[in-house]
């Protein structure tokens, strides 16, 4: 007897988020050089100085990144790092790592003789 179970597939889900690889820093730093910071300085308690400072800060940032709604298609993956990506990689040219995603773990063949 067998039966088809449907894929049971994830809704995406937005999250809204700065994206901060393509900021031109040099503009960035001009503008930052370019904001009088003399309310930061004037405060008279830490609370202001803080005030101060991120309102600037947030000004400048939010012209340079603003914010984006971003689509995650899948939440549940995990993330690649430079570790997991060693992992990928072959070890030697007979050995290799594949990631199975119904396991959601990698797998070790061997390709070449034992």
């Amino acid at each position: 007897m067998s039966c088809k179970l449907p894929k049971l597939r994830r809704k995406p889900v937005v999250v809204r988020a700065r994206v901060l690889r393509r900021i031109d820093t040099d503009a960035y730093h001009r503008d930052l050089l370019a904001v009088d910071w003399t309310p930061v300085f004037t405060a008279e308690s830490v609370a202001d100085k803080w005030d101060g400072f991120a309102s600037l800060l947030r000004r400048v940032v939010d012209r340079h990144a603003p914010f984006k709604d971003l689509k995650i298609r899948n939440p549940t993956a995990p993330a690649i790092t430079e570790t997991t990506r060693d992992l990928i990689t072959p070890c030697n040219k007979e050995n290799i790592y594949i990631f199975v995603p119904g396991l959601k773990s990698f797998c070790f063949c061997r390709l070449g003789p034992k």
